[in-house]
């Protein structure tokens, strides 16, 4: 038997025996064999494409489920994406799930199914049974299992996100907080809070399905217009920026117990440049708001005219207003067009000038950014390798002398 975890064989991804250690954490075995002598099969998932590249799991509870797993929700996903899910979708619809892996997940005879898999927590928290499909992604401690919740029949259910170390379960217990505190919306739909709780050292937040033909932003190049950004960071508020939460949590973010030779020198840069900052502009009045914190077109969809807004982990309130749009810029120079992070800087910079008219916001939004590349690391995250150590020279340039 191929039983998965951290000595697994060779032909699983190390991406997919992580994934099995935070989800199925004992006395559940997972195996690409089936169930051993003395256990029950509970779930089985399709691995596709294979258990060494796993990049998604699929239910096999029902042809329905499997299908739904794959289809539903793809026009907000990148065209091959779609493409490919789409083929698969349709292939599991009519049964060819039988030409892939399969992973099966097993309990001990005579062990509840409530008590032990994180399926039968949520359907206790839902009121409901439900089964899930989820991605596997590469290891990194940042990142956390995104679970796509299903009805038994295949109806979507809503998303669980499951923060599994200190970073990632302040991230699931922040996006809670954060849609909870948010005022009712008549520019934008956010999907509300079904449940936040905690099961067996996890972090758990479940939200609300969207609609089933929203559609995802077309044009990156093309954010929504700013007027969307202030119904979200609404009520507004004037004050100095020294004065203000955002400012006193970059100062907290740079104190703390001392750590190791890089924790220190990224902590020294930080620091410096949060001290010119406030030389520069620090008395300077400024409007303050709740920012989405994640504004990027992959975090926002449309249906029916009406968009969409969901991941809300990095929402906060009191932060200068048009830090969205410059993490937009920000996201889709670094993230979807590969581009070096002193060039994402310099698109940050360019948007502040151009979009917002105020220069000034390029160094607050650059802070913010090293802020939370500081505590993910500081929170067990470990560092970035797009943002570290990269991010030293951009620190040292912002407040500098032109």
């Amino acid at each position: 038997m191929e039983t998965l975890g951290a000595t697994g064989p060779d032909s699983c991804g190390p991406g997919l025996r992580a994934l099995v250690a935070q989800l199925w954490p004992s006395p559940a075995v997972v195996s690409l064999s089936g169930a051993p002598s003395g256990y029950r099969a509970v779930a089985t998932y399709a691995v596709v494409p294979s258990a060494a590249r796993a990049q998604f799991l699929v239910p096999l509870a029902s042809r329905r489920v499997a299908a739904a797993s794959l289809l539903r929700y793809n026009a907000l996903r990148p065209v091959k994406t779609r493409v490919v899910r789409g083929v698969l979708g349709g292939g599991l619809l009519l049964g060819a799930g039988v030409m892939l892996p399969r992973l099966t997940v097993s309990l001990p005879d005579g062990v509840a199914e409530d008590d032990a898999l994180i399926c039968g927590y949520l359907g206790a928290a839902l009121g409901r049974p439900v089964v899930f499909g989820v991605g596997v992604r590469p290891v990194d401690p940042n990142s956390k299992p995104t679970l796509q919740l299903f009805s038994p029949a295949g109806e979507s259910v809503g998303y669980a996100k499951v923060g599994w170390n200190a970073a990632t379960r302040g991230l699931a217990a922040s996006e809670a907080a954060a849609i909870t505190a948010l005022p009712e919306l008549a520019a934008a739909r956010v999907p509300s809070v079904l449940h936040h709780g905690t099961w067996r050292g996890l972090t758990v937040t479940v939200t609300a399905p969207l609609p089933a033909r929203v559609r995802g932003h077309r044009d990156p190049d093309r954010p929504p217009p700013l007027d969307l950004s202030r119904a979200l960071a609404e009520p507004l508020s004037y004050g100095t920026l020294e004065g203000s939460p955002f400012w006193k949590r970059l100062l907290e973010d740079v104190s703390g117990p001392p750590g190791d030779a890089s924790d220190e020198e990224f902590r020294a840069a930080l620091r410096g440049a949060l001290d010119r900052v406030a030389a520069l502009h620090g008395t300077a009045e400024r409007e303050f708001g709740r920012w989405h914190g994640d504004w990027v077109p992959w975090n926002l969809g449309t249906h029916r005219g009406v968009p969409q807004v969901f991941d809300w982990e990095h929402s906060a309130p009191g932060v200068p207003f048009g830090l969205d749009l410059l993490h937009w810029r920000f996201q889709v120079a670094l993230v979807l067009r590969g581009r070096p992070l002193a060039s994402a800087a310099l698109a940050v910079r360019e948007s502040a000038a151009a979009e917002l008219g105020d220069p000034s916001a390029a160094d607050l939004y650059l802070l913010e950014m090293a802020a939370r590349t500081w505590r993910l690391r500081r929170g067990g995250g470990g560092w970035n390798p797009a943002l570290h150590p990269a991010f030293l020279d951009v620190l040292d340039g912002i407040g500098a002398p032109a």
